[in-house]
């Protein structure tokens, strides 16, 4: 997880070239330990996900209102990225 907020870090530093941040988040995301017996609980994101989504959009595509993010929303989530 130390590694995922490093990268959102660096994608959004401006002191870093973009092409630079894009690279080493790619390189976080593509690695893998396959041996891992981590057990993540996505109960935080599932949460937000229920309460921010809007499935009724006319195109049928699943969107979500960011400036409607409550406060409270914007703990679950930080709550799933810590």
């Amino acid at each position: 997880m130390i590694k995922l907020l490093q990268t959102f870090i660096l994608l959004s530093a401006s002191a870093l070239p973009t092409a630079i941040a894009l690279e080493q988040a790619i390189r976080v995301f593509t690695e893998s330990d396959e041996t891992s017996i981590v057990d993540i609980d996505h109960t935080h994101w599932q949460e937000f996900l229920s309460e921010t989504i809007i499935t009724t959009h006319q195109s049928g595509i699943n969107r979500l209102d960011y400036s409607a993010v409550s406060p409270k929303q914007k703990s679950l989530l930080a709550n799933y990225l810590m």
